[in-house]
């Protein structure tokens, strides 16, 4: 004979509810957490923004007017990305390219963090910084669902590992490339631009026109026949700069006209006797003394 089943105890809980599929404490097991992708990201939360500057693949032009520009216009497109909370720039002050002095001050007022990392001979202790910075940053956001963008400004292939793997986890990445840069880094993210053009470029200082040297005006010559207008000042009036120049053929032929002695012969100016050019009643001192001799 077989024996009725008796069915399990039914706890009420505080709620109401009944408690028959929960574990030893009475709780239900929370659903698991995933990585901050497309669609484990919170959409309600706003974006934030992380700067990653290779300052020895990337550095800031000599003029530093044109240097804070186009940092500043670096800092202005990370903040259409989202809310900026980490810039970081990295360089070895004992190389031959540090930052210089008069960059440092405006990057500190923009809010870059400048990070020097002297090598001592070692290889890569700069990337290698970066990489553990930037997925630091990456990670730790990922893990509360807090969606996120790092913006990296560099042309190094070695990056490209960590870019890509920051693109699997959803993590919006974005890269400043210089003019030599690897072809790697625009396969593995999201979005590129351009250093020269995009940023320095647009912050170059603007060129101001050359004016026109004085004297220097553009020569009209009219055809055979045409009379030119009411008014107007003679071809060599209007050619003729301030400093002096070549003359025109009238002014040539007046002052030939004020001299009319030539000038001596360079033959009868060694030999002391006079020109032939002085006229015809002259005699010369030799023929003079041929005729007192014949009386």
């Amino acid at each position: 004979m077989s024996m009725p089943s008796v069915p399990p105890p039914v706890r009420r809980t505080r709620s109401g509810g009944s408690a028959t599929d929960a574990g030893p404490s009475g709780l239900s097991a929370p659903p698991p957490v995933s990585l901050a992708g497309p669609s484990g990201a919170n959409p309600f939360l706003p974006a934030e923004v992380g700067i990653f500057w290779d300052y020895e693949n990337v550095p800031l032009p000599s003029d530093a007017l044109v240097a804070s520009a186009a940092s500043g216009r670096l800092s202005d497109f990370a903040r259409t990305l989202g809310s900026v909370v980490e810039m970081r720039l990295y360089h070895d002050s004992e190389k031959d390219a540090p930052v210089r002095k008069q960059h440092r001050a405006s990057l500190e007022q923009l809010g870059y963090t400048i990070v020097d990392c002297p090598t001592s001979r070692k290889k890569e202790a700069v990337d290698k910084k970066i990489i553990v910075d930037s997925m630091m940053f990456a990670v730790t956001r990922s893990a509360r669902q807090q969606p996120c963008s790092v913006l990296l400004v560099s042309g190094d292939g070695d990056f490209a590992h960590m870019l890509s793997r920051l693109k699997g986890v959803g993590v919006h990445t974005c890269a400043v490339l210089p003019a030599r840069s690897s072809r790697e880094l625009p396969a593995v993210c999201h979005q590129t631009l351009d250093w020269e053009r995009d940023f320095l470029q647009r912050a170059s200082r603007p060129k101001t026109p050359t004016s026109a040297k004085p004297g220097k005006q553009l020569r009209v010559t009219l055809p055979p026949g045409v009379k030119s207008p009411a008014g107007a000042k003679p071809a060599s009036a209007r050619t003729r700069p301030k400093g002096g120049g070549a003359k025109s053929p009238a002014v040539n032929r007046a002052n030939a006209l004020k001299s009319p002695i030539a000038k001596k012969p360079k033959a009868a100016q060694k030999r002391g006797r006079p020109s032939p050019a002085r006229g015809r009643g002259s005699k010369s001192p030799a023929r003079g003394s041929k005729s007192k001799r014949a009386k």
